[in-house]
């Protein structure tokens, strides 16, 4: 499972349905379940309880998911690196 955490809060999030998710700046944990004595969001848990909590897709070291990813995002940064290192090109050859 697959914990966020913002860089600024000690409270630990499993849920990307919950409103308090960290979307930029964060740590992230990688375990069974939450180590004792890090505190997890009530939120959170108030979402697995009922059930409704969306988890973060299967990331584990090692796993084939973690092996696809790790792959497309890499492809996604050189390709983005890419795009970037032609629209600079194309703006210093420009000659209008």
């Amino acid at each position: 499972m697959e914990f966020h955490r913002n860089l600024n809060d000690n409270t630990w999030h499993c849920c990307i349905n919950c409103s308090r998710w960290p979307a930029n700046s964060y740590n992230i944990l990688r375990a069974e379940k939450l180590p004792d004595p890090l505190k997890l969001c009530d939120l959170c848990k108030t979402l697995q309880d009922s059930g409704q909590c969306v988890r973060f897709p299967d990331r584990a070291i090692g796993s084939k998911a973690s092996s696809s990813l790790r792959i497309a995002v890499i492809t996604t940064a050189i390709l983005a690196g890419v795009i970037a290192a032609a629209v600079l090109l194309s703006k210093n050859f420009d000659t209008r």
